[in-house]
């Protein structure tokens, strides 16, 4: 008739997609530094613009060298001599070719394509500038090369990255981290395409936590053939973790204080006990419980009662926490009268004056109790202000009658728990409130 359902505890199995936002950038391990390995001056500029794409092999620029002219006319004197040796002087022309790969091999080793090595031959005289091609497919990302410019050996000219394959970097929540194993399968959406998700693969996990966003970034690798991903873009990122096996129960039937999380397990005959447990992944309306359950008990999953402050769950936890000492249903309950400030003026939070009066059943004095009150005002997002408590002992002062004054941090309406004990049992708990000027 209350409204209060009971869930067993079940072992099973949780699985859920980690969401995160991520951006768009080049794979490193893609991107090309083009340097030559002598000094020379450029002569002719083919690509001449960053974000101009290249082909492998494409022309780049040409470069004339002294040092380049002079290794050509050394190629070129060694072929001259091997032509000229009759073919009878087998072993002078074995030396003889043993002296032309000492100069060719100083070419290749300055990365001169083929075809020029081919026109240097048949051109039988040194060429007045060398084409150097690009090493890759690509984007040029980044240009240093000018026309005439002298460049030295081993100085940035060209930096083309090849988009065929692009990485997300996008950050996720620590608790998915956990869960999020490498090579994982990932599906990745830009709205801006407004093309159907694409798949992708995660890559590597960074090896620390974001100081301003408590999140891990997270590399996903995804192929991109027609290159319409482009660095800079923002992509939603839906990644698989792998499944969590553990108790589970529905997600409403733990209450999150804050300070701790709470089950009701039901004892039978309409009595539930409050048990302390350690909540771990949520996902799909259900949360995995790591401790403080077992298997086949029964919780407490809907209520018809809502916990709309910290105040009466701990109100509710404090009467529940005391099965054995139930008053009894045939027997009147003592009962309390609350009143603040004095006379018909309004409290006041400086100094907030609280007085009880405690009845037994039979209406006689209780003078031998141990009352308490308990201050909540609830937080206040809005205005960025946390949720505030306080707490009093009230004095006896005869007849029945105790009081005490409490100073409050603030103005405004105050939940108000007063609780009465005697030996340690609580015998009465009403709730109400008060509005401080």
């Amino acid at each position: 008739m209350s409204g209060v359902r009971t869930t067993r505890v079940v072992r099973g199995t949780l699985s859920w997609p980690a969401r995160a936002f991520g951006v768009v950038t080049y794979d490193a391990s893609r991107v090309r530094d083009f340097n030559l390995k002598l000094d020379g001056w450029v002569r002719d500029l083919y690509v001449t613009a960053v974000g101009q794409r290249v082909r492998k092999n494409d022309p780049l620029l040409t470069l004339s060298s002294q040092e380049l002219t002079g290794a050509q006319l050394q190629y070129l004197a060694a072929l001259r001599s091997l032509q000229q040796l009759p073919p009878a002087q087998l072993a002078d022309r074995e030396y003889q070719e043993r002296l032309i790969e000492t100069p060719r091999q100083r070419l290749l080793y300055w990365d001169i394509p083929p075809d020029q090595l081919k026109a240097l031959q048949d051109k039988g005289s040194a060429l007045e500038a060398v084409t150097f091609r690009s090493p890759s497919d690509g984007v040029v990302i980044e240009l240093a090369a000018v026309k005439g410019m002298h460049v030295a050996a081993g100085e940035m000219l060209y930096k083309i990255a090849d988009s065929s394959v692009v990485w997300i970097e996008a950050d996720f929540n620590t608790v998915e981290v956990e869960h999020l194993s490498d090579h994982a399968s990932a599906v990745v959406t830009v709205d801006s395409l407004q093309q159907s998700p694409m798949s992708g693969r995660v890559l590597s996990q960074y090896p620390a936590v974001s100081d301003q966003t408590r999140t891990t970034r997270v590399r996903i690798e995804v192929p991109n053939p027609q290159g319409r991903l482009k660095p800079g873009m923002f992509a939603r990122v839906e990644a698989t973790v792998e499944p969590v096996a553990g108790l589970v129960v529905p997600d409403d039937a733990v209450l999150d204080s804050g300070l701790r999380q709470v089950v009701f397990v039901a004892q039978g005959d309409g009595h539930f006990e409050p048990r302390a447990v350690v909540a771990g992944a949520r996902a799909n309306g259900q949360v995995l419980i790591l401790s403080g359950v077992r298997e086949g008990e029964l919780v407490v999953s809907r209520g018809a009662f809502l916990v709309d402050s910290e105040s009466q769950l701990r109100a509710a936890l404090e009467q529940f926490g005391e099965p054995q000492h139930r008053p009894d249903a045939s027997q009147k309950n003592p009962r309390l009268t609350v009143r603040f400030g004095t006379g018909s003026e309004q409290p006041r939070a400086s100094a907030t004056d609280i007085q009880v009066e405690m009845r037994n059943a039979d209406d006689t004095p209780m003078t031998d109790a141990t009352v308490d009150a308990q201050f909540y005002m609830a937080p206040m997002p809005s205005m960025n202000m946390a949720a505030m408590r306080s707490s009093v002992r009230l004095t006896h002062v005869g007849g029945g009658v105790y009081r005490a004054r409490e100073a409050l941090s603030m103005a405004g309406r105050w939940d108000v728990t007063i609780s009465a004990t005697r030996d340690g049992v609580r015998v009465v708990s009403q709730q109400t409130s008060l509005v401080a000027r």
